[in-house]
């Protein structure tokens, strides 16, 4: 099993674990990272998505103060990232968060796991809505 560093993600905040999610989840030799991950991701530390679902918040570039609205947001990694960029763990009081994200999706099912996700990351800059984005 290995694990290595997204390099084209900054400050080394996105990691790829070689195993496919059944393998390691049925795994007895990996049950115990198994364990963590699933803990991790349970208490809003850490997200598991996909490389290719990082792309659009870095070439967005988002920073805190900013205002995003996401009209394709479930079920919440991108948006999680977002989130992120505009309100970074750890920056401060409440009362100086500016920035917000705003997450749509169309489907009510998937907003459903969306606000699920969102509410693990404790962020406060955050609203989810449900309709059909096209103008």
């Amino acid at each position: 099993l290995n694990l290595t560093s997204l390099d084209w993600i900054p400050n080394r905040r996105a990691w790829r674990v070689d195993a496919e999610r059944a393998a390691l989840r049925k795994s007895p030799a990996h049950k115990e990272l198994h364990t963590l991950l699933v803990a991790h991701e349970r208490a809003g530390t850490i997200t598991r998505q996909e490389a290719v679902s990082m792309v659009p918040p870095l070439f967005l570039a988002c920073r805190p103060g900013d205002r995003v609205l996401d009209t394709c947001a479930a079920p919440g990694s991108k948006t999680s990232q977002l989130i992120e960029a505009v309100f970074p763990p750890g920056s401060g009081d409440l009362k100086d968060a500016s920035g917000l994200v705003v997450a749509n999706d169309e489907d009510l099912k998937r907003t459903h796991t969306l606000v699920h996700q969102l509410k693990r990351l404790g962020a406060p800059c955050w609203a989810a809505t449900h309709g059909d984005a096209r103008l």
